[in-house]
């Protein structure tokens, strides 16, 4: 199954770690200086055991940036490295930006990629004890799992718990301009990963003013110092985690602020050779519950069928059983399904109409709000499109998307409603209504609706419930506030800056407001006022704001 490991550079070993970042001074950015063309040198990798839009564009670190058709650069330690594949070519090729150790580059890119596991005899190996995975493969079979520097992967995971992709590569970018500057690849500034010391000089405030929030920033500061607390330093006790049985390394990341069990497992996974960690989210779940154990089907995800779930793939596919859930998960991303449109395609046609969504929660209230422009591209069409819909007095729906998509799945959805009604006498919660919009969407996963949902609703006790989730029905629950739609990035920002806990009713309604407009006034595809419910256990009030008219 194993080739045998090369060693592992200077770079990234217990034994000597990367030089620590300069003090806060100013560091001079020049652009790299090349006397000649860039030098390409084979990886002795194929594309059947590297596929790299299948490996760096799918979550396991958001520090790789695209710069060609099918090449994708990053920084290694202290180098700087690109790796590309070319048509008609079926070796992967990479390029050395900047180092000043050539061969203890090559070793750490080997390492990273996780190189001495082969591809083909894991693939071999699971399609004989479950025959599906063979299509899976066949399509998608360069999908690589990395091993990546342990405190980089925390500090990445750390910034992505109920966070969107554009959001979490944000952060990482603020975190990663903090360590020494390597060079600029393609109009894209690249930085060594900063050091624990180098962290641990940022301040909780630094972070919230670069859009952190309060809790990331609480956690990011928290964890740093705790691992500076760790006899003989926090980078030799994350490398020493890899020694470890999986469940031992899980319960010690879980000691660290803001971790969880599924941000250990994400971490054990992709950094600390626990290749049986199954990092359990929705879309794992389905999976899971699909293939698995079909008996869980229609049951609520808890942290007991998590352990479940990850017994399930371990005891299918043995100690790899984390690669065989990567690859699976990877066929699940609308942006990686080979038989489907194309990602660009799908995009495209997701950003048509152009949409801004957002709900939010406050003390035993919710409110929720959308723009009112319907377009086509940056033509507008109407001026008063009604996004979100009332299903009944405590439960709210807002659709961004595709506007032929969005009437079809609401009237779904009433009609399903409505059928809940006449045969239970009641309405529905707002949890068993997320979990109908997931089934019907998920459904329809091989030709999805182009929308994605925004749930709002008041459940027991009062307390407050908001979610959204993508395409195919993969949720995503939060506590604050969750957005959808072509302004989701400014909006999630303005959300994060003025968002505070247990806001009451009133202060609710400006809050939203003010993050809807100012975001919608950033994105030329919505805009034209906002629609506005705020909703109490006693009443609801609906309010229009008026915005820039163009």
């Amino acid at each position: 199954m194993k080739r045998p490991r090369p060693p592992s550079p200077p770079s990234i070993s217990a034994a000597a770690k990367p030089p620590l970042s300069p003090p806060p001074t100013p560091i001079l950015k020049q652009k790299l200086q090349r006397t000649g063309a860039p030098k390409w040198l084979p990886l002795k990798l194929t594309q059947t055991e590297l596929t790299l839009p299948l490996t760096f564009p799918t979550g396991q670190t958001f520090r790789w940036k695209q710069t060609g058709p099918v090449q994708y650069s990053g920084s290694i330690g202290p180098h700087l490295v690109s790796l590309r594949q070319r048509a008609g070519d079926d070796t992967v090729s990479y390029c050395l930006h900047r180092s000043a150790r050539p061969k203890a580059a090559e070793l750490a890119l080997l390492d990273f990629l996780n190189a001495e596991i082969s591809l083909a005899e894991l693939w071999s190996d699971f399609e004989i004890k479950d025959p599906r995975f063979g299509e899976v493969a066949k399509h998608l079979g360069g999908a690589r799992v990395l091993r990546q520097d342990p405190l980089e992967c925390l500090i990445q995971f750390l910034c992505s718990s109920n966070n969107n992709i554009a959001r979490i590569t944000k952060m990482v970018d603020f975190v990663s301009s903090l360590g020494l500057y390597l060079g600029e690849v393609e109009g894209f500034e690249f930085h060594q990963f900063p050091s624990l010391e180098r962290l641990s000089r940022v301040s909780e405030d630094e972070l919230r003013k670069a859009g952190f929030g309060y809790s990331r920033a609480k956690y990011i500061t928290g964890t740093v110092s705790a691992l500076q607390s760790k006899p003989g330093g926090g980078d030799e006790w994350l490398l020493s985690l890899r020694k470890l049985d999986l469940q031992d390394a899980i319960a010690a990341l879980c000691t660290l602020p803001g971790v969880g069990p599924k941000v250990a497992a994400c971490i054990a996974l992709f950094s600390l050779d626990q290749h049986s960690a199954i990092p359990v989210d929705t879309h794992v779940w389905q999976i899971a519950t699909r293939y698995l154990v079909p008996d869980l089907a229609g049951a609520k995800l808890t942290l007991k069928l998590c352990s479940r779930v990850a017994e399930a793939f371990v005891s299918k596919y043995g100690g790899y059983a984390g690669w065989a859930q990567t690859l699976l998960f990877i066929a699940e991303l609308p942006a990686q399904k080979a038989l489907l449109q194309s990602s660009q395609s799908i995009q495209l046609i997701f950003e048509y109409n152009g949409s801004a969504v957002v709900a939010m929660v406050g003390k035993n209230c919710f409110a929720i709000a959308s723009d009112r422009r319907l377009g086509v591209q940056l033509q507008t069409i109407a001026t008063d499109f009604q996004r979100i819909s009332k299903i009944h007095d405590r439960v709210f729906i807002g659709l961004s998307g595709l506007a032929t998509d969005v009437q079809t799945l609401y009237q779904r959805l009433v009609f399903r409603h409505k059928l809940y009604q006449l045969r239970e006498e009641r309405d529905m919660k707002p949890e068993t209504f997320a979990s109908l919009v997931s089934a019907i969407l998920y459904e329809k996963r091989f030709g999805p609706y182009l929308c994605q949902p925004v749930i709002a609703g008041l459940g027991e006790d009062d307390k407050p419930f908001i979610c959204t989730m993508d395409s195919i029905g993969a949720k995503e629950l939060a506590k604050d506030f969750v957005v959808s739609g072509t302004a989701s990035e400014s909006l999630y920002g303005a959300c994060e800056a003025m968002y505070k806990p247990d806001m009451e009713a009133e202060e609710l309604f400006e809050t939203i407001s003010q993050a809807l407009l100012s975001s919608v006034d950033r994105d030329c595809l919505s805009g034209w006022g906002g629609h506005v419910y705020v909703v109490t256990p006693t009443e609801i009030k609906e309010r229009i704001l008026k915005g820039r008219m163009d």
